[in-house]
């Protein structure tokens, strides 16, 4: 690791190489406390945002071009469940 960012609620971090890598939505490490692992618990989510998706859809960017995934639709639940060995 070269080099290492928190950007808004992303982790970014540098390598010695030619890459990078981007670790999305953080929200949930920030919530989360000692003892989350004995119990069931909801993290709060980030906030989302409804839209309508465009009905005229654009000329697809050719396969060579560079392009990352997007995260998907929709609000993204985070939750850990209660650890069957501590019943």
């Amino acid at each position: 690791m070269r080099d290492f960012v928190i950007h808004g609620d992303d982790i970014v971090l540098g390598t010695h190489g030619r890459s990078f890598w981007i670790l999305d939505d953080i929200t949930p490490l920030r919530q989360i406390h000692e003892g989350d692992a004995a119990q069931t618990k909801l993290f709060q989510p980030q906030v989302a945002t409804r839209i309508q998706r465009s009905t005229n859809p654009d000329t697809p960017l050719p396969p060579e071009t560079p392009m990352g995934q997007k995260p998907p639709d929709g609000a993204i639940l985070d939750y850990v469940l209660k650890d069957p060995r501590n019943l």
